[in-house]
């Protein structure tokens, strides 16, 4: 090493040596001027020569600084101090791969996580014309708080000239027949022959390190590099099988698949890549469980394929079979869509050869795309905020205008009719929900949304009333136009799984076929004999695609471990279904963190509150319970500590002294210990529903909305833990959601929605005129003279992955931005705001959010 202790660097100040490789050297330093912990790497003197190679150096490090995703190491900047020129990169705390490997195979559901998330990594790099070419367990950092890529691309920067490394374990290259990069175990045949590399070579050394994080041994070896070489290009990998019996059988075809010689039989996109491994490692435990034990009779098997990528047009006749039943044909799924995002309506246009949809892709907001099935690309018809509900027999479109997320759309919704042939948009209908042409009439068969808290109305057609509930969507038309199918519930998408589906013919008969689901994505049947739809159940995790007959027989068309969105079948039966991943992600921030970490603890993690110093945060995992029951919460230390499980319940508020988590459950507020003790259940009389908890400094008070189930809402004042339920404000004045409790002596509620401030103790409230009815609280300063909020949904903008939080001064109405919250990758990531928890200094905060991505098929022989 060149340099130690002491030693400057330009502006660093190196603290201490990391490493070194054939890369070039590795500092620990400081940054003096940003006061933060860099990693400085110190590039080789061979590479640093005066002329065209340093300078394409930094134009390259500079392309590759752009790269900014959570699993890859960022790179700062390029330095130079006399004739050292050097990378800066963001510093982490963690151990390599390399080094976890050594110590044995790594448990399954850690080496799958690991391997999404440099799935997810790559796909992102490869998006900016970035391939690793050097991608192996050394470059692969394990932190805290996940996976890191490190070196990333920097081999593309690397002179053509290197000389051939004696030891395998380096990088190398070979001028023969063209330049290759890479480290001699996880090269590709492509590379080892000279010939070019894409992103599928990183796909193959990806497969590599998957194979020796399962099994911990490599898949191809031998006594010297050349024999090393000769079997990466023409021996086959020993089977997981032979050395870790619990190996499931879609991983082993999964990781071949990544090791297929030829690169066109690969993985194509490593965004199929992380989309396959997250499928097994949803299936994969049930599958590891019967290894583990074995079954009488098995009752169905699972067949896993993947998406093949937009990069060539054979790619989209690939076959993806998500479950397969003995006793049923396979079902041909065919992916029509490529790019990262998300689908939120999709159809058949009438000629059923190709199809409309509506995505959002890269983090942009909503547009319209004419696809086909037998062509990657799609032409963008320039409908920005659409979401398309319905395709006439004449070709007029259906579409609704508006923000929107992957469910629904929001705030000011249009309705109007274009041509697919082309024409001027017309305008038809305001506050529509959903749509569709009714058959062989010029006429539209609508839910509509009056607003004000009435009913939704359905009328079939426009203008004719057949129906009215609290929330409907999905409406369809049946083939002959006789009768409209839809969900209907309490609330839309009710995640208390009560929602149904709803039959009503022309004449005004209801029948419900279909109780007791989470449903999104309907359409009928070609005959009209049977509603198609996707929908979840209590105790299940993801939708289901499921048929049920007007008499209410219900069968299952098709299962599979992950998301499964009903968008259009065409008349001969073809079906467009999305497949979409959704994840809860849960980020925190103290004081002197430069960005928030990612504390997701299990399958996905919803903040419930943050300890009053900013320390704890408390989270519920809602994404793996039963709807209809209780989530298992948690409290965490916000410097990644093991999450520890303090019980169950739905919500929960933290008390000030950090002992006790109020939450409800079973109808009941519940308090439960954060540490020893047991739950305490409180007495509540008649009360049943509860929301705004928040407890007085003296953590043995606690106030709250609650009613009888009369729909008459209004705040308690209750002692802890014997005391009874005292009403605090009248019928329909309501505490806050959060940010309820001022001081102890006042309170923040909402009459007809209007903000007040009222007693503690009861009495009249008096208006604060400084909020407006679209600002949600979220936290009160230390002294009660501010209070941060955030707007409710924005109808002017349909991308709210960005939350801006401002500060309002109540005395003056002065109203300043405190800070933009956002995830650094918005691609896919829905509304967060309801969900950000501050501390009243606001130095420490955390929020969760739920990202959806996924693709749409067309999909042949389902029945």
């Amino acid at each position: 090493m060149r340099f130690a202790s002491g030693d400057r660097l330009g502006p660093f100040e190196i603290v201490a040596p990391l490493g070194a490789g054939g890369m070039g050297e590795v500092y620990r330093a400081r940054d003096g001027r940003l006061d933060r912990t860099v990693a400085l790497k110190l590039l080789p003197s061979d590479l640093v020569e005066p002329g065209s190679r340093v300078q394409r150096f930094r134009q390259e490090a500079r392309v590759i600084a752009r790269l900014t995703h959570p699993n890859i190491c960022g790179l700062y900047d390029v330095g130079e101090d006399g004739p050292a020129l050097f990378l800066v990169m963001e510093y982490l705390d963690g151990a390599t791969l390399a080094a976890r490997v050594e110590e044995g195979p790594l448990p399954l559901p850690l080496a799958l996580r690991t391997a999404a998330g440099i799935a997810d990594a790559l796909d992102h790099a490869h998006r900016q014309g970035v391939i690793h070419r050097d991608l192996k367990p050394a470059n692969i950092m394990l932190t805290r708080d996940g996976v890191k890529l490190l070196d990333f691309g920097l081999a593309t920067l690397k002179d053509r000239d290197e000389r051939l490394p004696a030891d395998s374990t380096q990088s190398m290259r070979l001028t023969d027949a063209g330049t290759i990069i890479g480290t001699v175990p996880y090269m590709a045949p492509e590379q080892i022959e000279g010939r070019q590399v894409d992103a599928r070579t990183d796909i193959f050394a990806c497969g590599i390190v998957l194979y020796e994080m399962v099994s911990g041994r490599r898949p191809f070896v031998g006594d010297s590099r050349a024999s090393v070489m000769a079997a990466i290009v023409a021996a086959e990998p020993a089977p997981l099988a032979d050395g870790s019996p619990l190996v499931p059988a879609p991983l082993e075809r999964l990781i071949r698949r990544c090791l297929a010689k030829d690169p066109d039989e690969r993985w194509q996109t490593a965004r199929d890549l992380a989309s396959e491994l997250r499928w097994v490692a949803e299936a994969g435990s049930g599958q590891v469980a019967s290894a583990a034990r074995p079954r009488r009779r098995p009752r169905r098997q699972a067949l896993v394929g993947g998406a093949i990528g937009a990069a060539l047009t054979a790619a989209v006749g690939a076959v993806v079979g998500l479950s397969v039943w003995p006793d049923r044909a396979v079902a041909a799924f065919y992916p029509v869509t490529y790019r990262r995002g998300i689908v939120s309506s999709a159809r058949f246009t009438p000629d059923g050869q190709s199809f409309v949809y509506s995505a959002s892709w890269e983090g942009q907001p909503y547009g319209a795309f004419l696809g086909r099935r037998e062509s990657p690309d799609a032409r963008d018809l320039q409908l920005q905020d659409s979401r398309i509900l319905s395709i006439s027999r004449a070709g007029d479109m259906a579409v609704l205008f508006g923000p929107q997320n992957a469910s629904r759309a929001f705030g000011v919704r249009t309705l109007a009719s274009i041509p697919m042939a082309g024409g001027a948009r017309r305008d038809l209908l305001t506050g529509v929900v959903d749509a569709d042409w009714i058959p062989n009439a010029d006429a539209l068969a609508v839910i509509r949304d009056p607003g004000n808290g009435r009913p939704w109305v359905v009328e079939f057609p426009v203008g004719t009333a057949v129906h009215e509930a609290r929330a409907a969507w999905s409406l369809r038309v049946s083939p002959d136009g006789s009768r409209v199918a839809f969900f209907e519930g309490p609330v839309l998408f009710d995640s208390r799984a009560e929602a149904s589906v709803t039959v009503i013919d022309k004449a005004g008969k209801t029948t419900t076929i279909v109780r007791n689901v989470t449903g999104l994505g309907l359409a009928w049947s070609p005959s009209g004999r049977e509603v198609w739809f996707t929908a979840t159940r209590p105790g299940q995790h993801a939708p289901q695609l499921l048929a049920a007959s007007l008499a209410g027989v219900e069968r299952a068309v098709q299962r599979a471990p992950d998301w499964l969105v009903l968008h259009d079948i065409a008349p001969d039966g073809r079906v467009l279904l999305s497949r979409n991943t959704i994840r809860m992600t849960l980020e925190c921030k103290r004081p002197g963190d430069v960005r928030p970490r990612d504390l997701t603890w299990a399958i996905g993690s919803s903040v419930t509150g943050l300890s009053p110093d900013g320390e704890t945060v408390y989270f519920s995992e809602p994404l793996g319970a039963d709807p209809n029951l209780n989530a298992p919460l948690f409290k965490r230390r916000v410097d990644g500590s093991p999450a520890i499980r303090i019980g169950e319940g739905q919500g929960a508020s933290a008390s000030p002294d950090g002992r006790w988590l109020l939450t409800s459950s079973g109808g009941h507020l519940v308090i439960l210990p954060t540490g020893a003790g047991f739950p305490i259940t409180l007495s509540n009389g008649s009360l049943r529903r509860f929301g705004g908890v928040s407890w007085l400094s003296d953590s043995k008070r606690v106030v709250f909305t609650a009613d009888a189930g009369d729909n008459k809402p209004r705040g308690y004042l209750q002692e802890i833990p014997s005391g009874l339920p005292q009403p605090i404000t009248p019928d329909g004045v309501t505490l806050a959601a959060r940010a309820a409790l001022r001081d102890d002596e006042s309170l923040l509620a909402r009459a007809g929605g209007r903000w007040q401030i009222v007693p503690v103790a009861g009495g009249e409230g008096r208006p604060v005129q400084a909020l407006t009815p679209r600002d949600i609280p979220l936290q009160w300063s230390d002294d009660g003279r501010y209070l941060y909020t955030v707007d409710a949904v924005d109808p002017a903008t349909s991308r709210p992955a960005g939350v801006d939080v401002h500060r309002v001064e109540l005395a003056t109405g002065n109203r300043t931005l405190w800070n933009t919250l956002a995830p650094s990758d918005p691609v896919g990531v829905e509304d967060m705001r309801a969900t950000i928890n501050l501390t009243r200094d606001a130095q420490s905060y955390c929020y969760s959010y739920m990202r959806r991505l996924g693709d749409l098929y067309v999909v042949e022989g389902l029945k």
